[in-house]
């Protein structure tokens, strides 16, 4: 096996040799074979939470924060609470983290706060279109990064639109070019009401959204990215987290998208930033890069709340599984509570409900967290 394993990589790291084709009992193959270098690394303090105003009579808010992660470029520590949680669970399938509050006979506002430090490095992965083997047959695992969702849905109208995308390319990497191009030179960015009164965009990576509107936000553009992968047989995924740069920012959470390439692993990618960088035809930017200012909070969509949501779901698998979770879930008396847009412009000047509490600042080396 080792011997097998080191084949592979002089392999990979060969450009000019043809790569093998993996199968279902390659698993250990699927692993990227070089280590991915982070640099640069910043640290911050951060404030987050929600003011939620029950409506009057409620009787029960249960709310759902999403705890920062510690995982591979990304260090938290010092997590505490404004108030301590009920009950701090990790959901089953992707292993978000959630803080848990539960209010009953609420006569006035809540805010469930936490802070937290946490140290971000950034990654620039330079991805070589040589160095990634096709795959004959996804191993076990991966079949919940290709399926059809709540609102990530992969039907016959979006497998048709990734043949036409994709065109002649027979390799992931030119099949996840086209489709991150095409929706980079298509798909308008809004968050404003359509003319005919319908929403720009949905906050829950609604890809027939795109397919229909042809246009939509952060997690439309990524969610719509995510389903063409998927119907092309990529695996797929989103990823919710805080963007450290402006606290005049309605809200602080951004997502972006993230493509299975093999040798590469987890490839980062965002579509909507890239929209910001001049780029010349057949160029991606945003691509691979993570910046030391943006903290990862949740991955995928489509999961079970931990504890469990109460409210009605049917699309879901479990017919209670919220479609998307950015930073916090609502519910009041077994219903959803709506996760308003923020960035809409219909909303300035209105007192939001609920609204965001967020703050932060970067430590220089060996400072404590602020009080």
């Amino acid at each position: 096996m080792r011997a097998r394993y080191v084949g592979l990589v002089v392999g990979l790291l060969l450009a000019a040799m043809v790569a093998p084709v993996w199968g279902a009992d390659d698993t250990v193959y699927l692993m990227a074979p070089g280590t991915r270098q982070w640099s640069a690394p910043r640290t911050f303090w951060a404030r987050l939470g929600v003011k939620f105003s029950p409506p009057k009579g409620a009787k029960v808010v249960r709310i759902w924060l999403v705890q920062p992660r510690t995982e591979e470029g990304q260090f938290v520590t010092d997590l505490r609470y404004s108030k301590p949680p009920v009950w701090e669970g990790v959901d089953p399938l992707y292993g978000n983290r959630f803080a848990y509050f539960e209010y009953r006979n609420p006569e006035k506002a809540v805010a469930p706060t936490m802070e937290f430090k946490v140290t971000k490095h950034q990654l620039n992965l330079a991805v070589h279109p040589l160095h990634i083997p096709p795959v004959a047959q996804w191993p076990e695992g991966f079949e919940t990064f290709l399926r059809s969702e709540q609102r990530v849905v992969v039907n016959d109208d979006i497998r048709r639109l990734a043949q036409e995308i994709a065109g002649d390319a027979t390799t992931a990497y030119d099949k996840v070019k086209a489709f991150y191009l095409w929706i980079l030179d298509n798909v308008r960015y809004t968050h404003e009401d359509l003319p005919d009164g319908t929403l720009g965009c949905t906050l829950q990576a609604d890809s027939v959204h795109v397919l229909h509107k042809v246009c939509g936000h952060c997690s439309d553009w990524h969610g719509f990215f995510i389903a063409l992968c998927r119907a092309a047989g990529i695996p797929a995924r989103l990823n919710y987290g805080l963007e450290l740069t402006d606290r005049k920012r309605y809200s602080p959470s951004h997502c972006r998208a993230e493509a299975y390439l093999p040798g590469y692993g987890w490839v980062n990618m965002d579509i909507t930033h890239a929209r910001y960088h001049a780029h010349e035809a057949g160029q991606m930017t945003e691509f691979g890069y993570v910046e030391n200012t943006w903290i990862r909070m949740m991955v995928g969509t489509d999961y079970p709340l931990s504890p469990p949501s109460a409210a009605p779901w049917p699309a879901s698998r479990t017919g209670t599984n919220p479609p998307l979770v950015r930073i916090q879930y609502i519910e009041v008396d077994g219903e959803p509570w709506p996760d308003l847009d923020t960035a809409n412009p219909k909303f300035k000047g209105q007192e939001l409900n609920p609204q965001y509490i967020w703050d932060f600042k970067e430590l220089s080396h060996g400072q404590e967290r602020i009080p």
